[in-house]
């Protein structure tokens, strides 16, 4: 029997946050982030880049072009992050 105890911050957390995304010629560019982990997806998206970021993310329906806004649970620890997509909406104020 193992006498290690897991610390609090090293339990996995999961918080909902709403990426909001533009695909255009010159590529991905976040444009906006909404949720309790918004600063940790922020952190990592300037940690990987906008490019190897979206590109590790699950496979989703997503446009050519254009603005959209993926729903997702972000499950993180100290040394992880990882990204289960609930949904994925079209930008209505465009």
């Amino acid at each position: 029997m193992s006498n290690l105890v897991q610390s609090e911050s090293d339990k996995p957390v999961t918080e909902k946050v709403e990426i909001r995304l533009c695909i255009g010629l010159v590529g991905v560019c976040v444009i906006g982030l909404l949720g309790d982990e918004s600063e940790g997806v922020y952190s990592h998206i300037n940690e990987l880049g906008s490019e190897a970021w979206y590109e590790q993310l699950p496979e989703h329906d997503k446009p050519i072009e254009g603005i959209y806004i993926i729903v997702c649970d972000v499950t993180y620890t100290n040394n992880s992050m990882s990204y289960s997509i609930r949904s994925v909406q079209e930008d209505s104020a465009n």
